[in-house]
């Protein structure tokens, strides 16, 4: 199982909310990681300031009122058993957080919502979704649902589609779910669900009289491909228990599940019908007219979800930090 050692929180410049913060120092306790509390400040603009304050000196004045707010914010969730730092960055939040994490090796993002917005809103918004097209490491959301003590619920939604060329980007996003599937089972002792969600190509212009597909041969189709997904499904998490160590694949046990429908709303009912608490999910990034864009379905899901949400994208990903 891959190890996450190095957390970073994001505080945005309105974030006050320390249950979530204290969400992301139990995580690191679970995890057995150091955690770093960042926020950022935009960058002095000022021309003339005069001799006795420099744009230089006013930037150390921000940083320093800055650091002060956040350590106040950071203190009520400070814990012995987690080792905790907090740095005050500068410039464009999103582009500061991806430069963070490429210079020094943070492994997850998490962030939360602001007060002031619906969830479904807010991760729409320009910081936080750059932060899942740009970022290289896992970026988490914490949601506004919270699960009863005792209840937690991750799913991780897996593709296990044999279209052309797609294999081996799939094979490798898998991996890296369902690693985070059971870093949040050990972490969290939840219960872990492996979801895939399938659809037959041209089912519904199968169903139209014009095709000439009797009932009985449309729902053989349907069987037979349900079946494949199936196996491919068992297949994966049993390939994926196979290159665990012994320990952790003896905590690696995951429940297997099979919806029917499009990913893009399969999945946030699926998870809403379980009451998940998280959901980890991969995307991939690719260049468009206004930028890096993500997938449709990965777009459909976000605007669905009120879990928290980690997402991962492919090995070989590399950051356009120039446009986050």
């Amino acid at each position: 199982m891959a190890r996450y050692e190095n957390l970073l929180y994001f505080v945005d410049s309105e974030d006050s909310a320390t249950d979530t913060m204290r969400l992301a120092v139990a995580r690191a306790r679970g995890l057995g990681a150091r955690l770093t509390f960042a926020s950022v400040i935009p960058p002095v603009d000022v021309l003339l300031l005069g001799d006795r304050l420099t744009p230089k000196r006013l930037e150390q004045l921000s940083i320093e009122a800055e650091t002060e707010r956040l350590e106040q914010l950071v203190d009520p969730c400070r814990d012995p058993g987690v080792q905790i730092s907090t740095r005050v960055l500068v410039g464009d939040p999103a582009a500061a957080i991806v430069r963070a994490v490429v210079d020094d090796g943070y492994q997850m993002v998490w962030k939360a919502p602001t007060e002031s917005r619906r969830f479904r809103d807010w991760i729409l918004g320009s910081i936080d979704m750059r932060l899942i097209r740009a970022c290289p490491c896992p970026v988490g959301i914490v949601g506004t649902h919270r699960p009863e003590e005792g209840r937690r619920v991750t799913v991780a939604a897996v593709d296990v589609t044999s279209a052309p060329g797609a294999e081996e980007v799939n094979e490798d996003l898998n991996a890296k779910i369902l690693n985070l599937g059971l870093a949040s089972l050990v972490e969290r002792q939840t219960r872990l669900l492996v979801v895939h969600a399938w659809t037959l190509d041209g089912e519904s212009t199968m169903r139209s009289p014009r095709a000439h597909v009797k009932p009985e041969e449309l729902n053989a189709l349907l069987e037979r491909e349900r079946a494949s997904r199936q196996q491919r499904l068992e297949k994966l998490v049993e390939n994926h228990r196979s290159k665990l160590s012994e320990s952790d694949a003896e905590q690696f046990t995951p429940e297997i599940r099979l919806v029917k429908g499009d990913p893009g709303s399969a999945i946030p009912t699926e998870c809403k019908r379980l009451n998940a608490d998280l959901l980890v999910m991969g995307t991939i990034a690719r260049q468009g007219l206004t930028g890096f864009v993500i997938g449709n379905t990965a777009e459909k899901i976000l605007h669905e979800i009120e879990c928290s949400v980690i997402v991962v994208k492919p090995e070989g990903f590399v950051t356009p930090v120039g446009v986050a």
